[in-house]
């Protein structure tokens, strides 16, 4: 599971309301129009009456407790009881699953907007406008001691009041290697990939970028990877642990130990040029989201 998920489906009640009022949008009464509806229109209709139906999107924080959170409708999948039982990796780990182990992670630089480049005070700005001047102030601090050698380009790619960014999904992450660590069957791994491109000017470890070294293949990514020695030795330690874990259910390999999950101490593996365990990485910082 990579870069979070465990998302919050509607029920089919509430995928119902939805559709009828996607028809009523359009002005149509039965599936054949639709059928004959020209995409574009449809995905307006969609958009038009999900926003009107669904609370307003905010930043991801705070994030409400499993189980509490309003679904929000959509074109998407629906909890209908009968194919989607549960809103699993939300409310809860599925029991079909419990004993097959799970990998959950993601970058560092979730939130990566390659166009974007804030001065520290737009930064400070758009955290202000979504968190709260006390809470923007304590989530800049905190990023800027965890990472003093990071530009603030860097760091808004972490957290920058968008919902998709690091800290959100690191969230994410811990909620649903907790809820499968809960079960008390097969294991949760978790990593964290914090490997800076040396290709793209403070890009960092933008989303997706963990692709090309868990299935080896810096060389064909090279305008994004560079395909250097560092680059091949992390890809090398990434694509081993992903087929170990693929044939055996764990991702350990001489030299590198992978340690369970467990949410007391969040014991995580960071893959960068010097990969190893650490608790909780991000710990700090993503727990402002919750507060």
């Amino acid at each position: 599971a990579q870069s979070g998920g465990g998302g919050n489906a509607p029920s089919a009640e509430e995928s119902r309301e939805f559709a009828k009022r996607v028809f009523a949008e359009l002005g149509v009464t039965d599936i054949a129009a639709l059928q004959k509806m020209d995409w574009a229109k449809l995905n307006a209709a969609n958009n038009a009456v999900a926003a009107k139906m669904n609370p307003p999107m905010g930043p991801g924080g705070p994030t409400a407790p499993p189980g509490t959170a309003r679904p929000r409708v959509g074109a998407g999948p629906t909890v209908d009881g009968r194919i989607i039982t549960m809103r699993s990796f939300f409310d809860a780990a599925p029991e079909i699953s419990k004993d097959i182990p799970i990998l959950f992670g993601s970058v560092s630089e979730e939130g990566n907007s390659m166009s974007s480049r804030p001065t520290e005070a737009e930064w400070l700005a758009s955290l202000t406008r979504n968190y709260g001047e006390a809470k923007a102030k304590a989530l800049a601090a905190a990023l800027r001691k965890a990472h003093p050698a990071k530009s603030i380009r860097t760091l808004s790619y972490m957290c920058g009041g968008s919902g998709l960014n690091t800290l959100n999904i690191r969230n994410s992450v811990t909620r649903m290697a907790t809820l499968k660590y809960k079960q008390q069957a097969a294991p949760a791994y978790a990593w964290y990939f914090s490997w800076p491109s040396p290709m793209l000017e403070d890009a960092g470890a933008w989303h997706t970028a963990e692709l090309a070294f868990c299935f080896d293949n810096t060389r064909r990514c090279d305008q994004g990877t560079g395909n250097g020695p560092e680059a091949q030795a992390l890809a090398k330690k990434m694509a081993t642990a992903w087929a170990n874990f693929a044939k055996t259910g764990n991702p350990s390999q001489p030299g590198l130990k992978w340690e369970p999950f467990e949410p007391a101490r969040c014991r995580t593996m960071v893959f960068d040029n010097k990969c190893g365990m650490m608790d909780d990485p991000e710990g700090d910082a993503r727990k402002l989201l919750l507060a």
